[in-house]
């Protein structure tokens, strides 16, 4: 049997189309490198880096705040997925914005006419102990003082205002918004307090800093941050759907920092529209068109300006487009099709959907993907939404799991995803359903299976790539062999379809 083997440059030299279960690495020549010393730092935008190349997928049962959180101190990107009221999406972006800062520019704040059971609603809702206290209750209002739950109980002051029980602005930890976060640091550590607030001149808030964030800073050396040092966070529109001059200014205001426009088919006139919108009043932040398979799909895309693009129509492991359309190209050669165009316009190509195992991580980004968007690698963590259950299989095994759903399976579409698949306002029994629901194994926490999966890419980067950093695997000189035929399918990866 002879060995048919390509270069990840010459792609194109082959008259097929391939996925990543027709391939298979070829090892190099192993350098003197180390897995530990590889650099997986990569681009999701033009404007954008991170610190490792994962991003997890806007699905209802993937990904809301929780999940985005940890991606973005892990190194990645999490994005919010559109199967919320635009006033709920807002809310878990601003979740993650106010997760963690070297200074939050944008704190919870309540007025002392505010009423205390809303304080107490607030602390379990989102965890603040402590809250500033402004005359006009807004975050740039004069601080003049702040409520903890050290001022009240709830059983006895629920019913009075934060007046009557607020701890004045002198008892409180006060200095200038422009003092560094190291000066900060000290002050909180001199005074053997957890919160400094910042005022200016006039003594408006601010910002402020707490001990926590420190901290937390601390253990995620990696984590995606913006310019404020607050996390960043993704979220997924549908195109120009019925809520578009709704949602977006929402998820703008609460402090998005790149918007995906995450439709079934990205190369269309609905996607075009969505564009001209968010450029003509946001053009401050960035924006990810998708999904897309081909190279005429990317020149559209470059034309109209966007900061990165998102391949893959049909590829993901509980999508069935291709199987109810008959659309979509093999991701790998999509790949490899849309990076050629984009590359000669540095526009960086995130790989959506297909990987089904650590091992197909360097297969997108040997052609050249800056980096790859998974629901399943992630799926049936402790952040996924939704609870753990107990099930027994077939031959009465029993197992932990949670719920895995395509965004085109009929319950997510009944839930809001249908304006990613063009089907808004479309009966039920006209649906066309373009995903499964199923049931995955309950892994645990994410930031244990992004630690796996980033061992095993520099493990691969190092070992039989001979690479030592993300950049210099885009080189082309990866080698594939062409397997005569796929190793695996998409129904051999989970327990069993979910039967009501």
């Amino acid at each position: 049997m002879v060995l048919y083997k390509i270069k990840a440059r010459d792609l194109d030299k082959i008259p097929f189309a391939l996925g990543y279960a027709d391939v298979r690495l070829i090892s190099s020549k192993q350098a003197q490198i180390l897995p530990n010393e590889i650099d997986l730092t990569t681009n999701l935008t033009k404007n954008i880096t991170m610190k490792i190349p994962f991003i997890s997928a806007a699905m209802d049962t993937v990904t809301e705040s929780e999940m985005a959180i940890k991606m973005a101190l892990m190194g990645g990107i999490g994005v919010i997925h559109k199967n919320l009221s635009p006033e709920k999406q807002a809310e878990e972006i601003a979740k993650v914005k106010r997760f963690r800062s070297g200074v939050i520019t944008n704190p919870i704040t309540v007025s002392p006419e505010f009423p205390i059971e809303e304080v107490i609603r607030i602390k379990k809702t989102l965890g603040f102990k402590s809250i500033p206290v402004t005359e006009d209750g807004k975050p740039t209002g004069k601080l003049i003082g702040a409520i903890s739950d050290n001022d009240y109980s709830e059983k006895k002051h629920a019913n009075l205002k934060v007046r009557d029980r607020m701890s004045p602005l002198e008892k409180l930890l006060v200095a200038s918004h422009m003092i560094s976060l190291e000066e900060a640091e000290d002050l909180l550590l001199e005074n053997k307090m957890r919160k400094l607030l910042l005022v200016d001149e006039n003594g408006y808030l601010r910002g402020m800093v707490t001990k926590t964030d420190i901290e937390k800073g601390e253990e995620y050396p990696n984590a995606t941050l913006d310019k404020f040092e607050r996390l960043r966070v993704g979220a997924a529109i549908g195109g120009p759907g019925q809520d578009l001059e709704v949602r977006v200014p929402k998820i703008v205001e609460a402090g998005v920092d790149v918007i995906f426009i995450d439709t079934s088919q990205g190369f269309s006139a609905g996607v075009e529209r969505t564009i001209d919108y968010i450029k003509r009043n946001y053009d401050f932040v960035d924006i990810v068109a998708g999904n897309i398979d081909n190279s005429e799909a990317v020149k559209f895309l470059i034309e109209k300006e966007v900061h990165a693009i998102k391949v893959g129509i049909g590829p993901g492991t509980i999508c069935t487009t291709t199987d109810v359309t008959g659309a979509g190209v093999p991701q790998l050669t999509a790949v490899y099709d849309c990076v050629r165009i984009g590359e000669k316009f540095e526009m960086p190509v995130i790989a959506d959907g297909g990987i089904v195992s650590p091992g197909q991580l360097v297969f997108p980004l040997a052609v050249g993907a800056s980096s790859i968007m998974s629901g399943k690698l992630f799926a049936g963590t402790d952040e996924c939404p939704g609870a753990i259950k107990e099930i027994v299989d077939r031959k009465g095994v029993g197992h932990s799991v949670k719920e895995y759903r395509g965004m085109g399976s009929l319950e997510a579409m009944l839930k809001g995803s249908k304006s990613r698949y063009f089907q808004e306002g479309m009966k039920l029994e006209d649906l066309v359903v373009q995903g499964k629901e199923v049931v995955v194994p309950y892994i645990g926490p994410v930031a244990k299976q992004i630690r796996k999966l980033v061992n095993d890419l520099k493990f691969s980067l190092a070992i039989h790539c001979g690479v030592r950093a993300l950049r210099d695997l885009r080189n082309g000189d990866a080698e594939f062999a062409i397997l005569p035929r796929p190793a695996y399918s998409k129904e051999d990866l989970f327990l069993f379809e979910r039967k009501e």
